[in-house]
């Protein structure tokens, strides 16, 4: 995302997120991100102003994600006070 400068949000956030514990004791560390409203809101902003160009010039795997992304931060950022929570599993 960065190299479209879409800096308000990014799948990093859950790689180094909270430590959750579930039931039993199971622990998953390193697994779990927010994206806030405001930062939902600001990154469809930030998509808005990339080009064709630039978009196309990015891997096809990776704007695969990019798009992943903006499509869950779009959902959030049409409803005031929702952002995104989510969980890696591996």
């Amino acid at each position: 995302m960065s190299e479209l400068n879409i800096n308000a949000i990014g799948f990093t956030e859950f790689e180094g997120g909270k430590v959750l514990t579930f039931p039993g004791g199971i622990e998953y560390a390193r697994i779990y991100g927010e994206w806030t409203h405001a930062q939902c809101v600001t990154a469809v902003e930030q998509w808005e102003a990339t080009t064709a160009e630039q978009r196309l010039a990015l891997d096809p795997e990776v704007l695969d994600w990019v798009e992943v992304g903006i499509r869950l931060a779009s959902t959030a950022a049409k409803s005031p006070g929702r952002g995104v929570a989510g969980l890696i599993y591996s």
